[in-house]
C-alpha cells in the first residue's frame, strides 16, 4: 500500500504485519499505524520494498522477551529485533531473500508501559505509541542512540517523522 504523506518525500513501499495483544482494550487504527511507519521508513534512507512486524502487547509478554534477549528481567517500552546485525545499507545482495524484500525484522511494544508513560509525560496515548513505533522502526533501519551524536540523529529523524501527525 503506497500513499501520499505530507512532508515525506522518499515513498516507501512495505509490508507491515501487526499482531495486537486481545487482552488491549483500546482501538488502533491499522491505517494510523501505517502511516507512522510510512513516515518513519521514509525518514530513513531504506529503500523498497521492505517488511517488517510490529506487536502490541502486555508488559509481561515484553520482560519475558527483554529477559531472553537482553539478559534484563525488567519490562521496557520497546524493543527491536533486526534481522541484520549490522547497517542495512552494507547488507550483501546476495545474501538477501530471493523474493527481493529487505526483512527488516520486529518491533514488541508493551501497551501498559506506553499508556504509562503517556500519563507521565502527559500526553496522549497516541503520541506515545506513534514515538514508540518511530523508536522502533529507526532501530531496525540501524539507527542507534548508544552515543550523543547518535541520540541526537535519532531524535532529530523521531521528530521529523512525528511532526504534524495526527
Amino acid at each position: 500500500m503506497l500513499s501520499y504523506l505530507s512532508g515525506v518525500t522518499n515513498l516507501v513501499k512495505f509490508e507491515l504485519n501487526i499482531r495486537i495483544n486481545r487482552q488491549i482494550k483500546f482501538f488502533l487504527s491499522i491505517d494510523w499505524i501505517h502511516k507512522i511507519v510510512e513516515k518513519a521508513l521514509s525518514v530513513s534512507g531504506l529503500k523498497s520494498p521492505l517488511e517488517l512486524s510490529l506487536i502490541i502487547t502486555s508488559d509481561e509478554s515484553i520482560r519475558r522477551l527483554n529477559k531472553k534477549y537482553r539478559g534484563l528481567n525488567e519490562t521496557t517500552d520497546v524493543l527491536s529485533f533486526a534481522l541484520t546485525e549490522k547497517d542495512i545499507s552494507e547488507t550483501i545482495p546476495f545474501i538477501m531473500p530471493p523474493d527481493g524484500v529487505t526483512h527488516l525484522g520486529e518491533i514488541v511494544i508493551s501497551y501498559p508501559r506506553a499508556k504509562i508513560q503517556a500519563e507521565q509525560e502527559s500526553c496522549t496515548i497516541e503520541k506515545e505509541l506513534a514515538l514508540l513505533i518511530t523508536h522502533g522502526v529507526l532501530h531496525l533501519a540501524g539507527f542507534d542512540h548508544d552515543e550523543p551524536q547518535k541520540e541526537c540523529e535519532m531524535k532529530l529523524l523521531e521528530s521529523k517523522v512525528l511532526q504534524g501527525l495526527k
